[in-house]
């Protein structure tokens, strides 16, 4: 209820704020009431799926035409071509909420200690300027990227994910000493990836399964190393135990654990090397992955979700890469025609978007999100995904959800528009799923949450958990410039231009350096 009456909350004053207000509910709410008119028109009607498929199909046989090379999103499209150490990204300061004591996280004997839980967004870092932060539905660890290219790691480094110079817990963001300026990055549950500006990989931390892509038989990859990859990389994502690339052409590169098919070349490889344990057909290089499939005759509302797939005979592109705990998205690039979302991987609670709880083995054309005009005028730009869940978010600013976060409640089989935030005229400009929390972001300067934080990471002053999206009030008026839900954490990067920024970051607390020694002793003490 609160969601639904208060729009433009948190909107700016002045000539910026007054043209977002103007601007804001025209677009979203015809949208909304495109996609509403769309749901009751084509719910139940087979002669609607029959006219939707066959467009779909003639869309098919036009040749796609994409926009390439793929533009960094470190950098603008006016600027690629520039090769420069620092990024073209807005600046900011870090904020965290959620727990500073990695050690406790997710295991099962360990109490929680309270006494380092941000129960509101505090500022981790006032004196540097950051422009990304990274993190994960898997990952008790965290990264962020400096205005000069810095690497900086914190949080749990038991398989020195963080690399072997620092310690198996490290309390206070810290420099990793990357060789070169860093540019994008990426973490899975105890690996790390990075990119630099010569748009080379690195990777460091655990490779039991081959996840770091250095052709390598070693448990553990203990100082970055590059990987495998003679392609320019412009974008990596990273699952708890795959890593997924995708170079500037537009070609996706996969590695590491193939359990559930994460690798999306069709086969998990299942076999048994003793009488009682199985093994699978992993990756420890990346190998380009060009096969992609739909259901054949599927329908948008149809039961036949479970009918085989084809290989959908085209060249495709993407331009967005994604991972959850053990599955994966993938955004078409954009081009002449509306691009399409494929999912593959685990589908567990239905978070790969097919209405099915069955894993995929290829990426797979997620069917909902392809037929319909509401889709060819707002096309997904990128994605998010948290263990169990993905959320889609468009030109227009709607952010699509399925799968489940939460530990109760019914998981949600195919794509929906979130009500609360669409049909109140919120515009989202970033979003991100953690272990059992949603946040995001809008153009208004506001900031929601909702799932299960039991360290605080919702930012909502000691509310445990919500169900519905609910305003991070600490947040109100800051514009985020970055975004990321990691497991037991939830980081942001609030941006710092104007005298606006500047008073809105000076409402929140900063962690003292009194508490990081104290917390760096705890977690040396504890390892």
């Amino acid at each position: 209820k609160g969601i639904m009456e208060s729009r433009g909350r948190g909107l700016r004053r002045g000539k910026r704020g007054a043209n977002e207000e103007e601007e804001t509910p025209k677009k979203v709410s015809t949208a909304w009431a495109d996609f509403m008119a769309e749901e009751h028109t084509e719910e139940g009607n087979d002669s609607t799926n029959e006219k939707s498929n066959k467009e779909d199909t003639n869309n098919q046989e036009q040749e796609r035409q994409y926009k390439l090379p793929i533009v960094p999103h470190w950098t603008t499209e006016k600027k690629s071509k520039a090769k420069k150490a620092k990024t073209d990204s807005p600046l900011g300061l870090l904020v965290q909420s959620g727990t500073l004591d990695s050690s406790c996280v997710g295991r099962a004997k360990s109490q929680l200690n309270q006494t380092y839980d941000l129960v509101i967004p505090t500022i981790l870092l006032p004196k540097f300027k950051v422009t990304k932060v990274i993190s994960s539905c898997n990952a008790v660890h965290a990264l962020c990227i400096t205005s000069d290219g810095q690497l900086f790691g914190w949080g749990r480094n038991e398989a020195n994910q963080l690399g072997s110079n620092l310690p198996k817990m490290v309390g206070k963001p810290t420099d990793m000493e990357f060789s070169g300026p860093a540019v994008e990055a990426a973490v899975g549950k105890s690996h790390s990836v990075v990119i630099d500006n010569k748009n080379q990989v690195f990777a460091v931390g655990s490779n039991k399964v081959g996840q770091c892509a250095v052709k390598s038989s070693a448990d553990t990859v203990n100082n970055f190393k590059k990987c495998v990859i003679s392609a320019k990389v412009v974008q990596v994502s990273c699952g708890e135990a795959t890593t997924l690339a995708l170079d500037e052409d537009g070609f996706m590169y996969t590695a590491g654990s193939s359990e559930y098919g994460q690798l999306g070349n069709g086969e998990t490889g299942e076999h048994f090397v003793s009488a009682n344990k199985l093994a699978f057909a992993n990756s420890n290089i990346f190998v380009k992955q060009v096969t992609f499939v739909r259901g054949h005759g599927e329908k948008l509302y149809g039961k036949d979700a479970a009918t085989k797939t084809v290989e959908i005979t085209e060249d495709i592109r993407i331009g967005y890469i994604a991972c959850g705990k053990n599955h994966c998205i993938a955004i078409e690039a954009s081009g002449n025609q509306p691009s399409r979302v494929f999912s593959w991987g685990c589908g567990n609670y239905g978070c790969l978007g097919h209405g099915q709880q069955k894993d995929e083995y290829r990426p797979r054309l997620i069917s909902s999100l392809s037929q319909g005009h509401v889709w060819k005028t707002n096309p997904p730009v990128s994605a998010s995904c948290g263990a169990s869940c993905t959320l889609i978010l468009t030109k227009e600013g709607h952010l699509y959800y399925f799968g489940k976060h939460r530990s109760v409640g019914e998981a949600v089989m195919r794509p929906q528009v979130l009500a609360e935030l669409a049909n109140n005229g919120h515009v989202v400009t970033n979003a991100s799923a953690g272990n059992q929390t949603v946040v995001c972001s809008t153009k208004n300067g506001v900031t929601v949450a909702w799932g299960q934080g039991p360290h605080g990471e919702l930012g909502l002053e000691g509310k445990k958990s919500s169900a519905k999206p609910q305003f991070v009030s600490k947040l109100d008026k800051c514009r985020i410039q970055s975004l990321a839900c990691g497991y037991g954490t939830t980081y942001w990067v609030v941006k710092e231009e104007d005298s606006d920024d500047k008073a809105a970051l000076k409402e929140l607390d900063v962690v003292s350096d009194d508490t990081y020694e104290e917390l760096q002793k705890l977690c040396d003490s504890n390892s």
